[in-house]
């Protein structure tokens, strides 16, 4: 990558943010570069460096404390690493009171200061958190960007890693849909995990977003399976009941379903 190659050429003292699959094709041009300092993060690491340190203790007691399954703190504490003072949800504000109160969050020396006085960001997208931190503590860093070179085979499927990220962008999108008049009301979300289901009731509120959980019902009390019961009951072989069944549900699909 020439752009890269060339803030190389004329930085001493640097810092390369990428996507963590391009690190190892950064370090092979590096090793053919003179002897520097540059130093290669992803942008979680960049994050979390410029975030509030958390003590291993903390997981813990905030699961004793607030009764929360143990990936939704993981999700929560994360994001309390990079907020100062929760202005939204009365749930978060007080989590982060409970750690600032028994010493569980501290704020690192280093953390407003910048690691490196020039930068170099390759394909990174840059997030509302990820602008204020370049706004913030890097204002008066050179700071270069770039995009890689194009793939010449197809991209793998991607997938949040992070629940809490999961659920704040669907409420996001909701509310975003409310604002434009849209009727959500019979909308239906599938999470059958627990920790979804906590972080809907911790992060939904913060966006007005009116919500219900239900219990999730058994099969066997559903009007469908009272149908198929009765028709592999009623069939003579496997033919009567697959032309049984393809009968019922499509002259009665609505019923069935």
């Amino acid at each position: 990558m020439e752009g890269f190659k060339a803030w190389l050429s004329k930085t001493h003292h640097g810092l390369v943010i990428a996507p963590r699959n391009l690190h190892e094709t950064l370090l092979e041009w590096m090793g053919e570069a003179p002897l520097k300092q540059i130093q290669i993060m992803d942008e979680t690491e960049w994050l979390f460096a410029h975030g509030f340190t958390i003590k291993p203790t903390a997981k813990g007691r905030v699961m004793d404390a607030f009764n929360l399954t143990s990936s939704v703190v993981d999700e929560l504490l994360s994001a309390l690493r990079h907020i100062e003072d929760p202005q939204e949800g009365e749930e978060l504000s007080a989590i982060n009171t409970f750690l600032i109160q028994h010493g569980l969050k501290e704020k690192a020396p280093w953390m407003a200061l910048p690691l490196s006085p020039s930068l170099c960001l390759i394909d990174i997208y840059e997030t509302p958190l990820f602008k204020h931190r370049l706004d913030t503590i890097y204002q008066d860093t050179s700071i270069t960007r770039l995009k890689s070179e194009k793939r010449n085979h197809s991209v793998p499927y991607f997938s949040f890693e992070s629940a809490y990220q999961e659920v704040e962008i669907l409420a996001e999108t909701l509310s975003d849909a409310l604002l434009h008049g849209s009727d959500i009301n019979t909308l239906k979300i599938h999470a059958t995990q627990d920790e979804y289901h906590d972080l809907i009731a911790l992060i939904f509120p913060r966006y007005h977003i009116p919500y219900q959980i239900l219990d999730p019902i058994s099969f066997k009390t559903t009007q469908l399976y009272q149908i198929l019961t009765e028709i592999i009951d009623q069939s003579e072989n496997l033919d009567s009941c697959t032309k049984a069944l393809k009968k019922t549900l499509t002259k009665n699909e609505s019923s069935a379903w």
